[in-house]
């Protein structure tokens, strides 16, 4: 049977819990899943620009060089320990892959970065797969992602075009922006969620500011509503970040992966759900998705953002959290089918 009629022949099943909010919420659940002997888990601190790091939690089996990895990219200033990044590398572990979890710049195990991230910084993900290869994990490499890191995963694979096929065998993506401007349209009619995100992003700013008070200031921190708002002062520019754009338009445009997606030519799998209630599906409805071959889309009617939790352990599932487990098991599918 072809991956995709497998992917799609899974059902979401969270009745009674459909609502957004508690589907949402239960995505930041812990993760049960039994515990995987002979890992060695180790971290790597990269500096990927001047007075920017990122930091690499690799969880390796025995002979390291034998296995797959999954490089696992959370969401904005999500870190290696945030419930995704644990989720998918306990199940990547599970399944017979190595997994790396990377925290994003300004993430709170990154928190003496002077920069925080942007939805278009691929070069991060680059610097990640580079990395790797140094560590002589020389098998194939899938990436996993969430929220805005699938943007930068999105983009970054879009740039390696043909390439890619030697490094990369698969991308999941959950819940994932793909148009830095329009996907977060949807946020504006809930307010709720986009004070959720806000508050993460301020919270971010602060933890920088405990480490680097004299380059990070707070107090307008009251005064910004919206994510608009953020972006216009963060992503465009002001102290004590300079990224180079002249105004949040230029921002959003080039910081879309969106218009990379028609050049990624590596198997990738796109779940998202109708009722997310941050992230629009409708950028996952055009052509760039629809006519790639190498683009596998999932929406399902319900979710919420990152959720996707059955009611309950369905298969072979590892745990409730139906979204990672497909990933995983679209990966697994990959591999055997090389």
């Amino acid at each position: 049977m072809p991956i995709a009629d497998i992917l799609e022949s899974r059902k979401f099943s969270p009745e009674p819990f459909h609502n957004r909010l508690v589907q949402t919420i239960a995505g930041f659940a812990p993760q049960h899943i039994e515990k995987k002997k002979h890992i060695v888990t180790e971290r790597e601190v990269v500096e990927v620009a001047q007075d920017a790091e990122i930091a690499l939690d690799y969880s390796l089996h025995e002979q390291p060089e034998k296995h797959p990895t999954v490089v696992v990219v959370p969401g904005f200033t999500g870190s290696g320990r945030s419930p995704f990044s644990v989720g998918m590398a306990n199940k990547a572990i599970h399944s017979g892959f190595n997994a790396v979890r990377v925290g994003l710049r300004g993430a709170n195990d990154t928190y003496s970065s002077k920069t925080l991230s942007h939805a278009g910084l691929s070069e991060d993900v680059h610097r990640v797969l580079k990395e790797i290869n140094n560590k002589g994990l020389t098998r194939k490499i899938y990436i996993a992602a969430t929220s805005f890191g699938g943007n930068m995963v999105l983009k970054a694979v879009g740039e390696m075009g043909q390439e890619a096929q030697e490094k990369v065998g698969g991308v999941g993506l959950v819940s994932s922006v793909v148009d830095s401007k329009n996907s977060w349209q949807i946020i504006h009619k809930y307010k709720f969620y986009e004070w959720l995100v806000l508050t993460e992003l301020k919270n971010a700013v602060k933890r920088q500011a405990r480490v680097n008070p004299e380059n990070w200031n707070t107090s307008f921190l009251k005064h910004i509503k919206t994510i608009e708002e953020w972006d216009e002062r963060y992503q465009v520019g002001y102290e004590p970040i300079r990224w180079g754009f002249q105004s949040k338009e230029e921002y959003y445009e080039k910081a879309s992966a969106l218009p990379y997606v028609s050049k990624i030519a590596v198997p990738t799998f796109v779940i998202h759900a109708r009722d997310d209630p941050m992230v629009s599906f409708l950028p996952l409805t055009r052509e760039q998705f629809v006519d790639n071959p190498n683009i596998i889309t999932v929406l399902t009617p319900y979710g919420g953002h990152g959720g996707f939790v059955n009611f309950r352990r369905t298969g072979k599932d590892l745990d409730r959290h139906w979204a990672e487990n497909r990933v995983i098991e679209f990966f697994g599918l990959l591999q055997r089918s090389t």
